[in-house]
């Protein structure tokens, strides 16, 4: 996972591929989840390491939908370190990665779960970037409208 952070893209590359055939092999989002969040997302002093782990996650994403669930354990701790990321002034380019990774994962079936479960801080976090982001914005209007709790709801 560390590897994800190499100054050398065939390195970066090759470390996501192993991570990508680990998930079709095992089916084991979660641990990979998990580790990227530990090793590499919650990250204070690497800032590269943390942008190209964002990056990989989405890709991871997009190509093994089928493997991830709002279920998981660590989703919702993963849904508040991405709003976090996507919030901090600092950082643009891992801002506008974590941005464009959340509105990924909020399209994922399940998300009402996580979403209803936010820290207080992430909650107004997550509202405060819809004025950034129109498909952010048109997203938690539908998940608002698919019924909620109140919390979220007081928040808009």
């Amino acid at each position: 996972m560390l590897n994800l952070g190499s100054i050398e893209v065939t390195i970066r590359k090759v470390s996501h591929k192993c991570i990508l055939e680990y998930v079709r092999k095992f089916k084991d989002f979660e641990t990979v989840m998990s580790i990227y969040l530990k090793t590499a997302m919650q990250q204070t002093e690497n800032s590269h390491l943390k942008l190209k782990a964002t990056n990989s996650f989405h890709s991871l994403l997009m190509a093994e939908t089928k493997y991830f669930s709002h279920d998981f354990d660590c989703s919702r701790p993963f849904l508040e370190e991405l709003i976090h990321s996507s919030y901090q002034k600092d950082y643009t380019e891992i801002r506008r990665a974590a941005l464009i990774t959340l509105i990924f994962i909020l399209r994922v079936s399940g998300v009402e779960k996580n979403i209803g479960q936010l820290s207080p801080q992430a909650e107004n976090e997550l509202f405060q970037l819809r004025f950034e982001s129109e498909e952010l914005a048109f997203l938690l209007d539908v998940l608002l409208k698919s019924g909620r709790p109140e919390s979220i709801d007081s928040v808009v």
